[in-house]
């Protein structure tokens, strides 16, 4: 193993980049309309439109509802969305994709002989549960998780880029995987930033990245 490789760290968003299930995803943006559309009293279909237009701007629906003067909150929003429902949607729509997707992270972690680093708006609840069904433990693939856990944490505002990087201190380069450019704009020039595409293989982007670091 090259020891120039522990100058540098893989940061991976969840959703839409470790995990990507289309009709899993689904339910979530249903749900997610629903609670706008219970705070907005918008019909179901402007509701959408309303998430749509604004969620990637303020990186996550509940901080959108309160720019726009809604009563809304993180931990409302969350139990709401991460409920019953979502979970035996999720048993009943498990992939082989998702298992793949997974396996791209603790593939790249055996390369590079250390685990990454999750960062995430989504709940920890529906990381660790996600990874569970897909038999690995949420600590086995990263050294650090930072979740949703306040809106002070959330992208692409959040106050744990600058915690990542203290505590990271001693790397040279961040590699930051993300499928929202808002959360990947303005970052210092530790990160070096990968915009993802959802519909593209993970292991697409994050292969070249560890056959880079490794070469060095």
């Amino acid at each position: 193993m090259n020891t120039l490789a522990h100058n540098s760290k893989l940061v991976f968003d969840f959703d839409g980049v470790i995990f990507h299930n289309i009709k899993v995803n689904q339910k979530i943006i249903e749900k997610s309309v629903g609670y706008v559309q219970s705070k907005t009293g918008y019909s179901y279909e402007k509701s959408l439109d309303f998430n749509n237009k604004n969620y990637q701007r303020y990186g996550h629906t509940a901080l959108m509802l309160k720019r726009y003067g809604y009563d809304a909150s993180l931990d409302e929003y969350n139990a709401y969305v991460f409920d019953s429902d979502l979970w035996s949607n999720l048993r009943s729509n498990i992939t082989n994709d998702d298992y793949i997707r997974a396996e791209c992270v603790n593939t790249a972690n055996s390369l590079l002989g250390y685990d990454s680093i999750l960062f995430s708006n989504a709940p920890y609840i529906w990381c660790y549960k996600v990874l569970d069904m897909l038999d690995y433990d949420i600590d086995d693939l990263f050294s650090l998780v930072y979740t949703g856990i306040g809106e002070s944490s959330l992208k692409p505002k959040s106050i744990l880029y600058q915690v990542i990087e203290y505590t990271n201190r001693d790397v040279d380069e961040l590699h930051f995987f993300d499928d929202n450019k808002k959360n990947l704009e303005n970052l210092s020039d530790t990160w070096i930033t990968h915009h993802v595409d959802p519909n593209v293989r993970l292991d697409n982007y994050v292969k070249p990245v560890v056959d880079e670091i490794i070469r060095r």
